[in-house]
């Protein structure tokens, strides 16, 4: 703390992220004292200097955004991935819930719309395949099957199977 102004609000300062209330406070203290108005003015230089720094550096290795969500995405599906498998249900409950979902989904929309169905869903959750599902990605996956499921069989389908697959 210097003169009774956290670090943090000291940042906030800065930032130009403070309530009013508090920016005048610290406007009023800086009317009087020296040594926190050169202590500012050696932050906002600061500042400025890592801003230009930081511009320099995006300018120098450009990213693509869509590059770097995806490389976020694999690192998040293997954080996860190391996760289910500590929560891993018995693969044979898993193949059991499948089935079932398959039968429910077959007898609402046919055996090829069922199939391709879970393998879109699976693919299109965090757990890639149906051969990698886990209690930790089930939900996800049986999230995204459910909207599938809206498509191919309305809401009261969606519904049913909601119903059919919990846990």
């Amino acid at each position: 703390m210097t003169h009774g102004i956290s670090e943090e609000a000291w940042l906030h300062y800065v930032e130009d992220q403070l309530a009013a209330t508090e920016r005048r406070r610290i406007d009023a203290h800086l009317a009087d004292c020296n040594a926190c108005s050169e202590f500012l003015l050696r932050m906002t230089g600061a500042d400025r200097i890592l801003e230009g720094e930081a511009c320099r550096l995006r300018e120098a290795f450009p990213l693509d955004p869509d590059r770097v969500h995806v490389a976020l995405a694999k690192v998040l599906v293997r954080a996860l991935d190391s996760d289910a498998k500590e929560n891993a249900l018995p693969h044979t409950e898993v193949t059991e819930h499948l089935r079932h979902l398959e039968e429910v989904l077959a007898t609402m929309c046919g055996s090829w719309t069922a199939v391709n169905a879970l393998r879109l869903a699976a693919m299109n959750s965090i757990a890639r395949s149906p051969e990698h599902l886990t209690q930790t990605t089930w939900t996800p996956f049986l999230e995204r099957l459910t909207a599938i499921t809206s498509v191919f069989c309305g809401d009261a389908g969606a519904r049913l199977l909601w119903e059919h697959g919990q846990l």
